[in-house]
């Protein structure tokens, strides 16, 4: 089945495969689960970022997380701030959800839950994609590097058995 994230399937699996649950569960209208889901693709994204920028925030709130990435200058390079303002979005949404005051934040508002689901969804899809721009070039430096070292070994290889070739016909 086709999905909104789907470019993610190769590099990022693990996330991949949670947009998909996250836009089963608004189709199935299991609403409160996408909003939870919006939370912990958020997560997984700060974690992944901080992993290729070599910052350990793993033992973090998601709110540290976010302050450690914008301070290290990862995040928040947008005139607009629009990854943070998501990534703050996704954290306390979810927090709402997964802390069952939800009734709460309707309450105290125009949107139904529905409308907080999509927003979600909405919100998912523009981080992932930015996510995916911002980390394809390290992906391909690691692979360009992975090559670059199998040419060496290759070449390595050949100038030994030149240079063994020319040992045993001379000597």
């Amino acid at each position: 089945m086709t999905h909104a994230c789907k470019f993610l399937k190769y590099d990022y699996p693990e996330i991949e495969e949670l947009c998909f649950k996250l836009e089963k569960s608004i189709i199935h209208e299991f609403y409160l689960s996408s909003i939870m889901l919006g939370r912990i693709i958020g997560e997984k994204i700060a974690i992944s970022l901080s992993k290729q920028h070599y910052i350990n925030i793993t033992n973090k709130n998601q709110k540290e997380r976010i302050e450690i990435l914008k301070r290290a200058s990862i995040i928040g390079e947008s005139y607009s701030n629009i990854e943070e303002k998501i990534f703050n979005l996704l954290q306390d949404i979810g927090n709402y959800a997964a802390h069952g005051n939800i009734e709460q934040l309707i309450e105290n508002s125009d949107y139904e839950i529905k409308d907080y689901s999509l927003m979600i969804h909405k919100s998912i899809y523009y981080l992932s994609s930015w996510f995916y721009k911002k980390t394809i070039n390290f992906i391909f430096i690691d692979k360009l590097e992975e090559i670059y070292y199998y040419i060496f070994r290759v070449f390595s290889f050949i100038i030994l058995i030149y240079f063994l070739n020319y040992y045993l016909y001379y000597y």
